[in-house]
């Protein structure tokens, strides 16, 4: 529960409210943590009482609201209240008063207060101000507060603290907010309830010495030694755990922790800044990033389509896929972070090229094994046989001069015995 005292005329209203949270137990009551009971949107102050779920959900739907109006605020809380009734029953059944609404504002110069009431079939109750001045309360303690109010002297914010600070207990304490609104526009004022030569009764003080579990339509909550383990958090519309958590199976819902840094949808999809794996890892398809077997020095890089592999001494070094000009067709061959070989895709329907790079050398077969070269084969450049020197290959359209058919026929017959020696031919 909560104390509101309302002053108002026409020229002027002044609200206020207290923020103790309260639990009841075995018909007694015990003080729990602040809530936010009366707040400014835009133009209005409103205090709420009733379920703390219901008044929460009310009251920020209609801040996010482009209505401001009373008849959109009324309709709110009777499908927040009916969505309440739905979800929880069984707390809805033990409550009578599911949600108060005091909503003080100003039209056209004027002082008005409104009054929406689940208890009243949510009947919007309209007072306009007069020169007259009223006083009004709601909540507990409220004849006590109105009698000391009518004979207190001293400023609004002297009688309105010294009210509250004699009337706190476990429903009435923590700060107490005082708006002052007038045609000008809404002042605000906080101060501290003082309690503090007051015998409290704390939630924490109940069975202190062993769990505690509180269920109502507001809270949810599990406390060990009289700190909260397990609880609900209403303006949230949240469960927070501040414990471990131990479980064989985790069945629906999604995950995220850290904001985004690492979350879990519920049909399975996982995203994660950052991740080590230790073991075996089972997948059909990787999509996007760098896959690297090691951190540094030797190790396999695979990103944006390519592959390259390092040596100790972080170069590159064997086989790497062209990274450069992005030839996806293109393998080269690196020699401890020296380029030395190139198989050239030439697309296109252009064939392939074996390219010794940056003066290496290009050797094919080895000694005393058969190579087989099939199909016609071209060469440009210069050739050397059997360790002999490179020599261009010309062109020969005529026969030189002084040479005669039975010479050529002669130097012919000598290369086809040299190469049936070599078994080349």
């Amino acid at each position: 529960m909560s104390l509101c005292l309302v002053t108002w005329n026409k020229g002027v209203i002044i609200i206020s409210g207290d923020s103790r949270g309260a639990i009841s137990r075995e018909g007694a009551f015990y003080a729990c943590e602040e809530v936010e009971k009366i707040r400014q949107i835009d133009d209005k102050v409103i205090f709420s009482c009733g379920s703390g779920w219901v008044a929460n959900k009310v009251l920020e739907e209609y801040k996010k609201s482009t209505d401001k109006s009373i008849d959109n605020l009324n309709e709110i809380a009777k499908k927040t209240v009916t969505e309440f009734e739905k979800l929880y029953p069984e707390a809805a059944s033990k409550i009578k008063r599911k949600l108060d609404l005091l909503i003080a504002t100003f039209e056209n110069d004027t002082a008005v207060m409104y009054q929406v009431s689940s208890i009243d079939r949510y009947k919007v109750n309209r007072i306009e101000g007069t020169n007259e001045t009223y006083m009004f309360g709601s909540g507990v303690h409220v004849k006590e507060a109105l009698d000391l109010l009518q004979c207190a002297v001293g400023s609004t914010n002297e009688v309105y603290k010294a009210i509250y600070n004699n009337l706190s207990d476990e429903q009435v304490g923590g700060t107490l907010t005082i708006f002052t609104l007038n045609k000008s526009g809404i002042s605000k004022v906080e101060s501290k309830i003082d309690d503090a030569q007051k015998n409290i009764k704390w939630a924490e003080m109940i069975d202190s010495k062993k769990p505690l579990i509180h269920c109502n339509s507001d809270m949810m909550e599990f406390r060990v030694h009289g700190n909260r383990k397990l609880y609900f958090d209403p303006i949230g519309e949240r469960y927070v755990f501040t414990g471990r958590l131990e479980a064989c199976e985790l069945v629906g819902g999604t995950l995220n922790i850290g904001d985004g840094t690492f979350t879990v949808s519920n049909n399975g999809h996982m995203i994660a800044t950052s991740a080590y794996i230790k073991g075996l890892i089972e997948a059909s398809e990787f999509k996007g990033g760098l896959i690297k077997t090691s951190e540094s020095e030797k190790r396999v890089e695979i990103s944006d389509n390519q592959i390259r592999t390092y040596n100790d001494n972080n170069n590159l070094n064997g086989l790497v896929t062209n990274n450069t000009v992005g030839q996806f067709g293109d393998w080269e061959f690196w020699d401890n972070g020296t380029h030395v070989f190139s198989v050239y895709n030439t697309t296109n329907g252009g064939g392939v090229s074996l390219i010794p790079i940056g003066g290496a050398s290009l050797g094919v077969g080895t000694e005393d094994k058969n190579l087989l070269l099939r199909g016609d084969v071209k060469h440009q450049g210069k050739i050397a046989f059997f360790n002999g020197t490179p020599t261009s290959k010309n062109e020969v359209s005529t026969l030189t001069g002084g040479s005669t058919l039975s010479e050529i026929e002669s130097k012919l017959n000598e290369l086809i015995s040299a190469l049936k020696n070599y078994n080349l031919v």
